[in-house]
């Protein structure tokens, strides 16, 4: 008989539920649980959203939210909704990000016998809280295997808004092909093991053909690179 782990929640005191005080900044905005941000998210009316973005606790806001004319696409979007927030709720603070992952393999229940909705209800209910947060513990576990992975494997690209380009390895600056970083400007840097390093060139070279030699973090002159690659190259022919 296989044994299955089961965890209830409910409260303002467990941290599993919205009701749980930790500050949540989303839409630039500090929102002091994931109830308030749900709830506000509901509403037409941004004057509302405001009123229960001011809410003294979790409840009142519930209570607005549930009064408020709701946003025309609501039902369609509002399990988004809950996982975006549920995702910055469970990342942007690591010990909840460490709770939530040392729940393990257990199936997540809220134990709300008022919501057959987001909780159990009679014992009934779709638990989508419970599924949501069951869902994101996944996402943030596979996460965590695919960066061990690639700490194992190659330099991994990351581009941002602006364009620019680098390429991490072992959570350093680190590429042996070519620049480490591909500025959005045209500025090249060449670095590795998270040093501004290149034996083969200058280490910086920018779109007006100004260019910067460094070896192991250190600025050196062209002289000094070119003497290493001279060296190396003798070695060879010598071997």
């Amino acid at each position: 008989m296989t044994f299955v782990k089961t965890i209830r929640f409910f409260g303002y005191k467990h941290p599993l539920s919205n009701f749980y005080a930790s500050n949540i900044f989303m839409d630039n905005v500090t929102y002091p649980t994931a109830e308030h941000r749900y709830q506000s998210k509901k509403c037409k009316d941004s004057m509302e959203s405001v009123k229960i973005i001011m809410s003294p606790t979790p409840l009142k806001a519930r209570k607005l939210g549930g009064k408020c004319n709701n946003a025309d696409n609501w039902n369609d979007i509002k399990l988004l909704v809950m996982y975006k927030t549920l995702h910055a709720k469970f990342t942007q603070n690591m010990k909840l990000t460490y709770y939530l992952l040392n729940t393990e393999d257990a199936i997540l229940i809220e134990n709300n016998k008022h919501d057959d909705y987001w909780g159990i209800g009679d014992g009934t209910g779709k638990n989508m809280l419970g599924k949501l947060l069951m869902r994101l513990r996944k996402e943030i576990k596979d996460k965590i295997e695919n960066n061990k992975e690639n700490k194992e494997d190659k330099p991994v690209m990351k581009e941002y808004p602006d364009g620019t380009k680098k390429w991490y390895l072992n959570d350093r600056l680190h590429r042996e092909d070519g620049p480490a970083i591909e500025w959005s400007d045209g500025i090249k840097c060449w670095y590795i093991n998270g040093k501004l390093h290149r034996e083969d060139g200058p280490a910086v070279e920018y779109p007006d053909g100004n260019r910067y030699w460094w070896l192991n973090d250190k600025i050196a002159t062209e002289q000094e690179v070119m003497k290493d690659i001279s060296k190396e190259e003798s070695n060879v022919f010598t071997t």
